[in-house]
């Protein structure tokens, strides 16, 4: 069980000063988040972090001010009911990056009611051509689900070349509530590790275009049947029921993974436009982008 602490109010205001000192430090790196405990707030929302909540009835994302792990506040995600298809609501802030190459470790508190899954997401993009770089998830090594008290998650991961920008994620998925405090990244210069790790090269996502297909074009695969032969010469004994049963939960499993590339495209097809003449000013707005959050030029 973890304690309840205090968060200081000098650390309040000197982690963002700090955060444009170290992003502009001869040694480069990724800058710390902003506002990591949520208790900097205005007309209800943290300051620093926007929320992206599918319409859906019941579902909602806000600021809270009585279950916070430290401090006063922290943000929730409720779902009542499972949507159709699994939007990822969360809340998201911009990872600020001097340079790729460096290696980031990502933590935080989450607690749980009747959740699907909770986790911390951090997802590097590429903006020409657009692509998803990276994502890495804490529900890898840290699954937080069902009803949990406070539980601490953490995961280490290297921003991989070619990374023009980062973001953080707070995520809720399928159903439940999910509570989320004191999220922080720290990072070192990735030539000052020399785990096997930090020279594997960037691994690529399957890329999603800036013009994506119409979402109906993807469906979920017809499981293959297994090929059986007569009862009579094949019993069905414990290890042909235990390859039925992996066959099933492989198929469910990449339904699940196409449904959630279904809802990613149909989420970027209502922010993006289309493509225009290439230019040194051109920007592309962050993938995601958090419902009733009108983005404007120069901002990420």
């Amino acid at each position: 069980m973890y304690r309840h602490r205090k968060k200081s109010s000098i650390a309040r205001w000197t982690l963002p000063i700090l955060g444009l000192v170290w992003s502009a430090s001869a040694f480069g790196g990724v800058g710390p988040l902003s506002n990591t405990g949520f208790e900097d707030a205005q007309d209800s929302m943290p300051t620093g972090w926007k929320v992206f909540v599918a319409p859906q009835p019941g579902a909602t994302g806000e600021l809270e001010s009585d279950r916070a792990f430290s401090g006063r506040n922290c943000v929730k995600l409720h779902i009542p009911t499972p949507y159709a298809v699994e939007p990822a609501n969360n809340w998201s802030q911009p990872l600020p990056l001097a340079k790729t190459g460096v290696r980031v470790t990502v933590r935080a508190h989450i607690k749980t009611t009747d959740a699907t899954e909770a986790a911390i997401w951090l997802q590097c993009f590429q903006r020409d051509p657009w692509m998803v770089l990276k994502q890495v998830s804490s529900s890898t090594d840290s699954p937080v689900y069902g009803t949990m008290d406070w539980t601490p998650v953490e995961f280490n991961t290297l921003i991989p070349q070619g990374t023009d920008y980062a973001m953080i994620r707070c995520v809720l998925k399928g159903h439940g509530t999910a509570w989320f405090d004191d999220v922080t990244v720290d990072f070192a210069d990735s030539n000052a590790d020399d785990s096997p790790a930090s020279k594997e090269p960037a691994k690529r996502v399957t890329p999603i275009e800036a013009t994506p297909p119409a979402p109906e074009s993807i469906s979920p695969p017809t499981p293959k049947p297994i090929p059986t032969q007569p009862a009579s010469t094949q019993p069905r004994t414990t290890t042909t029921v235990i390859a039925n049963e992996k066959l099933r939960q492989s198929n469910e499993q990449l339904a699940l993974q196409l449904q959630q590339l279904q809802t990613e495209i149909a989420a970027l097809r209502a922010v993006l436009k289309p493509p225009l003449a290439k230019s040194e000013t051109e920007r592309t707005p962050p993938p995601l982008v958090p419902h009733g959050f009108q983005w404007e030029e120069g901002q990420e």
